[in-house]
Formats: C-alpha cells, structure tokens, sequence
C-alpha cells in the first residue's frame, strides 16, 4: 500500500512538472531573445548593454524623483538592477534587462496616475466615505455587493490583517448560501503541494477556509519562480521582482479563466497581497476584468505616521490626512477605479 501511495505521490509530480516548467521557462525564453535581439543590434558586449539599459532607467528614477509626491513609492519594491559582480548566464543578462525595461516602461504611468490622483483630489475628497472605526466582519461582509462575480481581496503580510480579511470572507460565505463561492489563494500552490500539515502558509491561510467549509484553489506556482534568484550578487527571489509579479499575474489569470469556464455562475474571490490586486497596481490582476463584475477590498495596517502609507498610491499623492483605523469606501465607481479600491480598511 505504501508503495502505491508512493507511486502516485511521484506520478503527480512528474505530471505537474511539465505545467509549471512550461510557465516558468517560456518567461526565461522571452527574456533570453530579447537579450539576443539587443546584441544583434549592438557591437558592444552584454556588459555595455546592460549598463547602458540601466542609465537609461536611472535617468528616469532621476527625473521620477524630483517631485515629492512620486519620490521613492516606486522603487521601494521594485528597482534597477545593476551589473554587480560577473554574470556567467546569458539568461541572468536576458532577464535583467527585460526587468529594467519594464521600470522603464511603467514608471511613467505609474508618475502619471499619481498626478491625476493630485489633480483630483478635491473630487475624491467629496466622493469619500469615512467610517472612523473597522467594522465588525459581518458588516463589512454585507457592504461587499453580491452581483459580483470576482471579489479581489487583498492584504499587507500581517497577521492581523489576515485574520480580519478571513472572519470578512466567511461572513460573506454565511450570507449568500445560494452562491458558489469559490476562493483563488496566492498562498498554497495549486498543485497541492504545499497542504502539509505543518506548512506555515497552509495553517495560517488555508486551513482557517478548510474548517469553515469553503472550496479553495491554490494560484502559487510551483518550484522554480518561488525559489530562483536573479544572481548570486542579489540573492533576490525572482517572483519579487517587476517582471516576476508580471510572469506570476498572468499565471493566476490563467487559472481563473480556466476555472471560469467551468463554473461561469460562481463568484471567485481571489485573496492575494495587495500588490497584485488593487486596480492600479502594475500588471494587476483586477484590472483584467470587467470593472462592473469587479470588487477591490483591500486591508492594510494602520500607522501613525503618514510617511508610512508611502506604498499606497491613494495615500501617497492625496495626503490622506484620517491616519486613524477605519473604513474607506466611495459615493461613485469612478472615484473607486481612481484611489485603486472600492473599500479599504486599515485595521490596528
């Protein structure tokens, strides 16, 4: 018996492998050939291409940085790679500059979008509606409209900020019965993999959604993007980087278009970091749906100091000035879609 278990247990792994390596290799290939066409282009060597890639990225990080609305929000979770030590792999030179140019590419929206959200603040002032206390779960549960089909809940790392986001997720699951509610996990893989017992990630995340009944499907992938780094010099997990996060959206997409087509009545509520789920957020995965069958509750901390809430383009360029727990919702969708959310709490 415990050799068939075994078998099965290895059946499954070499059945997923070719699912998850394919994701993760067709990334590095795009990577690669871009590298190729650019020393195509160029007679100077990879190291002149890749210094040459980030003056241009540090030209704009500089021009970025002189307003202090836009100052370091950007780049405090993703920034230039630089050519420190030697690079053996023609792959790590492939993917640093694909990196470099996403910045490249994003750091004028993202200047952009937080200029319109100055510019507009005095709308959206008039448009927010404030609670000056975190409602009880079950009240925040039922402000969460039920025609939706996709509910994107994310959170800061925290665990009371989970804990919050957990109690809000099973009181909308008691509240709608009749609905097929299914939740789309960042934080177990959707192998199963990572459903041991004694997973940190599992207790804490799955588990709680297990006890009360709710079906769940794991969005991690697998192996490679979680345990790859850039180089030896960085020692940075890929999947934190910009095109890491872009690599990994598009993967979760994947697997809530196929699951749709399967169950095209449900309600998906995908609970995620907050990076990768607020509508303005680079390459967010909200943004690939209808905004109309669409809901953002964000949770983050709550800190006393308004530098603090740098990381948040909403509080970043308006100045929010109730640093206080709290719920934040808006009158219009419009002024909504503009902060990045449709409510946000900041929990204590």
């Amino acid at each position: 018996m415990k050799r068939l278990f075994t078998l099965c247990i290895i059946t499954c792994l070499l059945t997923a492998l070719p699912s998850y390596a394919q994701h993760w290799n067709a990334a590095l290939k795009r990577a690669q050939k871009a590298l190729q066409r650019e020393a195509k282009k160029s007679p100077q060597d990879l190291q002149h291409l890749l210094e040459r890639n980030i003056a241009r990225a540090q030209a704009v990080q500089k021009a970025f940085a002189k307003n202090q609305h836009l100052a370091p929000a950007y780049s405090r979770f993703y920034s230039i790679k630089e050519p420190l030590g030697q690079y053996n792999s023609p792959l790590v030179y492939g993917w640093t500059l694909e990196e470099n140019k996403l910045f490249i590419s994003q750091r004028p929206l993202y200047e952009k979008y937080i200029r319109q959200l100055v510019k507009e603040k005095p709308r959206l002032e008039k448009e927010l509606l404030i609670t000056p206390a975190v409602p009880p779960a079950r009240a925040l549960a039922q402000a969460i409209p039920a025609d939706k089909k996709y509910i994107f809940m994310g959170e800061y790392h925290n665990e009371n900020l989970t804990l919050a986001l957990q109690e809000t997720l099973k009181e909308f699951v008691k509240l709608h019965p009749e609905k097929e509610i299914i939740v789309f996990s960042e934080f177990t893989d959707e192998w199963g993999f990572e459903q041991a017992e004694d997973s940190p990630l599992f207790n804490q995340y799955i588990a709680p959604l297990q006890e009360a009944g709710i079906r769940w499907v794991g969005l991690k992938e697998f192996g490679p993007l979680k345990l790859a780094v850039i180089s030896d010099e960085y020692c940075s997990s890929v999947q934190s980087t910009l095109m890491g996060i872009k690599t990994r959206n598009e993967h979760w997409v994947s697997i809530l278009k196929k699951w749709r087509q399967e169950h095209p009545n449900a309600v998906f509520v995908v609970h995620a970091g907050v990076g990768h789920v607020d509508y303005w957020e680079a390459f967010s995965v909200s943004a690939r749906f209808p905004r109309q069958e669409s809901f953002v509750l964000s949770f983050i901390p709550f800190e006393k100091s308004p530098s603090a809430y740098i990381e948040e383009p909403f509080h970043l360029a308006t100045r929010y000035r109730f640093y206080r727990p709290g719920l934040l919702q808006w009158k219009t969708p419009r002024a909504a879609h503009l902060a990045g959310f449709d409510m946000q709490v900041i929990v204590p």
